[in-house]
């Protein structure tokens, strides 16, 4: 096998797709190349690396909406919308709306409550 087939063969090395005969031949041809042994083991670490990522627990209600909040155009942050979440966010992640005025009772600010 040319090292151009067994490239063409490496992205699919991690998962069940690949036949038994072209995996075989995938590991004899990196037994010899460093190259494609090289590709192998970064497909390898890749592949290991998804599955780890899709483990990961979702992120808290509150951290997931003060994150798409922040990544909404400006058109977006209507009045409405963060009246909306302010109800649906716990306290302790107000102030992801609105920073400032999480700010203005410690600093002695006018508005501050």
């Amino acid at each position: 096998m040319t090292c151009d087939e067994v490239r063409g063969h490496i992205t699919w090395y991690p998962g069940p797709t690949l036949a038994p005969r072209d995996r075989l031949a995938v590991v004899l041809h990196t037994l010899d190349c460093a190259g494609c042994r090289s590709d192998l083991v970064a497909a390898l670490a890749l592949a290991e690396a998804a599955r780890a990522a899709a483990a990961l627990p979702d992120p808290p209600p509150a951290l997931r909406a003060a994150v798409l909040l922040a990544a909404a155009p400006q058109a977006v942050r209507s009045r409405r919308l963060r009246a909306a979440l302010r109800r649906l966010l716990p306290p302790a992640a107000a102030w992801a709306l609105d920073p400032a005025a999480a700010l203005r009772p410690a600093l002695g600010r006018p508005g501050s409550a």
